[in-house]
């Protein structure tokens, strides 16, 4: 059972900073220093907010049959299925699983919102104890992100050994545990992103961390000898990369590593992600990036969207996703504030500062000049 310093968490010291404040100080205190009482019994911001606030079903979720809507992979998730997201460069496949986890956490978040209202009226009513505050929930489901890459090791995944050194300065053998146990046995999220690029035998070695079926895994830790471990019921992991690490031999993915197909067979759930639909992207990055005319954003996103079709098909090697669009809405707002002030048509806003701030925003991110060139195209005033 958690204790009330763990159930109050940051909340706590609250104790040292309001015990010597009398109830009829609270209630007159200006407007600054009640601000700083308020301040003192809030929840660090991850407790209250999830990281992708602003998700929206635009992004595209399918497989060979059909549309997979967010409900139904989320579904999935909540059972603990093995879950494999691929798709292109920026399709936003980290941030459907982000998402995915803050879903999860959608009750604790709400219910430390609402803590936090009770609380504030009640210092705002004179309280000063903290037992008269409503406890926070800490219990967050964590997302713990594994980054794959060519010379991965194991030891990343499942731990090694590590040092400690003692008061009298001696060095000791420690575990350490590696991203995938950690979050197996403390019951996380594991998202192992890019994960086609690790080599095949990284993971054909982790068979026992990612087949769900096994409780309790056995590795063998150089320097530890044999260690057993066993799974948090609350643990899941995800996949997230371009292709399915079945040798698919795209230009574009040229650090894909084809994988073992027993280790393919253990992921029960597997969707490719597309970029956002238009009218999605369109409604997103005005939210995000406002002060860029509508009628000039949709044709930013068309240009954008001929442009992923082309890389989509492996004819231009320019993945553009919506963070580079909204870094695109960024330059061209610098770029108006710059510049004389005045009035613009459509056309001429697209020329005078779509364009030229193109040049560092997206096209610089084309891998040779030919794409640069066949981007540019994409970009004339139509």
């Amino acid at each position: 059972m958690a204790t009330k310093t763990d159930a109050l968490g940051d909340v706590f010291e609250l104790l040292d900073k309001l015990s010597g404040v009398d109830a009829a100080a609270v209630a007159n205190a200006t407007t600054a220093d009640m601000a700083n009482k308020i301040h003192a019994i809030e929840p660090a911001s991850e407790l209250i907010n999830p990281m992708i606030g602003d998700f929206v079903d635009g992004i595209t979720l399918s497989t060979p049959t059909g549309n997979v809507s967010f409900e139904a992979l989320f579904d999935a998730y909540a059972d603990r299925e093995p879950i494999m997201l691929f798709g292109p460069t920026g399709a936003g496949k980290t941030t459907v699983a982000q998402a995915l986890v803050d879903k999860f956490n959608a009750g604790l978040y709400a219910h430390n919102r609402k803590a936090l209202a009770e609380n504030t009226k009640r210092i705002k009513a004179g309280v000063t104890e903290v037992d008269k505050l409503v406890p926070y929930r800490n219990d967050l489901h964590k997302f713990i992100k594994s980054q794959g890459h060519d010379s991965y090791t194991s030891e990343e995944l499942i731990g090694g050994p590590g040092f400690k050194f003692d008061d009298n300065g001696n060095r000791h053998v420690v575990e350490r545990l590696g991203q995938g146990i950690e979050a197996a046995v403390y019951g996380h999220t594991l998202l192992s992103d890019e994960w086609e690029a690790s080599p095949s035998g990284v993971l054909a070695r982790a068979h026992g961390l990612f087949d769900m079926k096994i409780r309790r895994m056995e590795f063998f830790i150089d320097g530890l000898g044999n260690r057993t471990y066993v799974k948090h019921p609350e643990f899941r992991y995800m996949f997230t990369g371009n292709t399915r690490g079945l040798g698919e031999d795209d230009i574009q993915y040229n650090h894909a590593q084809p994988q073992s197909r027993a280790f393919i067979d253990r992921m029960g759930y597997m969707v490719e992600v597309g970029y956002m639909t238009p009218d999605a992207e369109n409604s997103l990055i005005s939210k995000r990036e406002p002060g860029i005319p509508r009628s000039v954003l949709k044709k930013m996103i068309e240009a954008c969207n001929n442009v992923r079709k082309q890389y989509v098909a492996g004819t231009i090697d320019l993945p553009v996703s919506t963070r580079s669009i909204e870094a695109w809405c960024r330059e061209i707002k610098r770029a108006v504030k710059r510049s004389v002030k005045g009035t613009w048509t459509d056309s001429e806003y697209w020329s005078q500062f779509v364009v030229p701030a193109a040049g560092s925003t997206v096209l610089m991110k084309a891998g040779n000049s030919d794409a640069q060139k066949a981007a540019a195209r994409e970009l004339a005033w139509r």
